[in-house]
């Protein structure tokens, strides 16, 4: 049993995935709650510019985008929007594909909750 943080830094990470082998597999997703964002009303919305994926990436683009639609990490989304990201899909050292958003300007219209941190008083 750990005692102190500085124990479970010497822990090799084989060991702790022998030891607790549920908290390495999946996607560790959240289930049976659906988020909600609240978004600044007086930001207009922004199309972004599509980026280019490479003739030679598209396949893997196109089934990694329908294996994440599976896992319902993401939505197809039918008909007109009035926010789009450019995509990016980046090739990780395995050869498989991280597809990455660009959400800067999204990230500008959304009203963030403040939840305060509860402070520890001795």
């Amino acid at each position: 049993m750990l005692t102190t943080a500085t124990q479970s830094l010497t822990i090799p990470k084989a060991a702790l995935r022998v030891k607790l082998p549920k908290v390495f597999e999946g996607l560790c997703k959240l289930k049976g709650y659906q988020l909600k964002l609240h978004q600044d009303d007086s930001i207009a919305p922004v199309s972004q510019p599509l980026c280019q994926i490479p003739f030679s990436r598209r396949q893997k683009v196109t089934t990694k985008l329908k294996q994440l639609e599976e896992l319902d990490v993401i939505e197809k989304v039918n008909g007109p929007t009035s926010w789009n990201n450019s995509l990016v899909a980046v090739e990780k050292p395995n050869r498989d594909i991280r597809i990455c958003l660009d959400m800067r300007q999204a990230n500008r219209a959304i009203l963030r909750e403040k939840h305060p941190v509860p402070e520890v008083i001795c």
